[in-house]
């Protein structure tokens, strides 16, 4: 199993994968869903939806990165605090 540092590589938005939270220090399952930096939004034309609005994953508050990561359940995380990851390992078939 490949382990990425998320600052190299970002998985797939919408794809399940094995995080490593630092805070917790332990693996979750969970997805990327990206958002809109800062930078981003103050280059938004004036008027545009998305210029007062903000969005899970945007970068804003607690939330350092453009982007947080969804975990199975109602649990979700900064994306800051996701700092690995690696795809979810494949079944395991069982014996006979």
């Amino acid at each position: 199993m490949k382990i990425h540092k998320i600052e190299d590589k970002k998985p797939k938005e919408g794809k399940r994968i094995l995080g490593f939270d630092c805070i917790t220090n332990s693996w979750v399952v969970c997805s990327i869903v990206f958002g809109i930096s800062i930078k981003e939004r103050t280059e938004l034309p004036s008027g545009h939806p998305d210029k007062g609005s903000y969005s899970f994953a945007d970068e804003d508050g607690n939330n350092l990165v453009p982007y947080k990561f969804k975990g199975e359940g109602p649990s979700s995380y900064f994306g800051q605090n996701i700092t690995h990851w690696c795809k979810l390992p494949k079944k395991i078939k069982k014996g006979k």
